[in-house]
């Protein structure tokens, strides 16, 4: 019975030799089904590994972002670290505020305004808690209370130097009352922070 499947086979293609475009559309099938079923086994594990391949690759997008974030991390913990040393640096101890207070008027001298008062407000710290930073150290705010006359020019100058003092000075409250008699001088009021290192 097989012969004579395969010798109607064989009929059937010498039949299609005198029409070759039912031979080419055969052949054609043929191929198709052929290569499908071939390229069927081989395109499944290429599927498995073209998404392990884009995997690898996101992967590796994320490693570089990680590996970029760590170190920006890295570079702001650098700076955050100096930047403590920095305030560390600038914060003086309970003994040094009278150092304080002659900076101040020394930096009033050099902008020519005239302090009329100064005077730490000793009352207001009683009142506050120190910040303890760690077993060893504790911080408080001292505050400090300036009363002067100047013109703008010279507040401006004065307020620059204290702000890039090399003491921790920070300025809570500024009050400018203008003098109605002299237009260059005003009646200012000035209340900084400066903060202290508990011995």
């Amino acid at each position: 019975m097989s012969q004579i499947d395969a010798g109607q086979i064989i009929a059937k293609i010498k039949s299609l030799r005198d029409n070759p475009k039912a031979l080419m559309a055969a052949l054609a099938f043929v191929f198709l089904l052929d290569g499908f079923i071939l390229v069927r086994v081989q395109f499944i594990p290429l599927v498995h590994m073209w998404s392990k391949a884009n995997k690898i690759k996101a992967d590796i997008r994320q490693a570089s972002v990680d590996s970029k974030s760590a170190a920006t991390f890295k570079n702001s913990l650098n700076n955050l670290r100096a930047e403590i040393a920095d305030l560390n640096k600038k914060a003086i101890t309970e003994g040094d505020l009278p150092q304080a207070l002659e900076t101040i008027s020394k930096f009033a001298a050099i902008s020519t305004v005239k302090i009329l008062r100064i005077r730490p407000m000793t009352e207001v710290r009683r009142l506050q808690k120190p910040v303890k930073v760690s077993n060893d150290e504790e911080f408080i705010r001292e505050k400090i209370s300036i009363t002067a006359m100047a013109g703008f020019h010279q507040l401006g100058r004065f307020l620059a130097l204290i702000e890039n003092s090399p003491i921790f000075f920070d300025v809570r409250k500024l009050e400018i009352r203008t003098d109605s008699k002299e237009y260059t001088k005003h009646s200012i009021t000035i209340f900084l922070d400066v903060v202290l290192r508990k011995s």
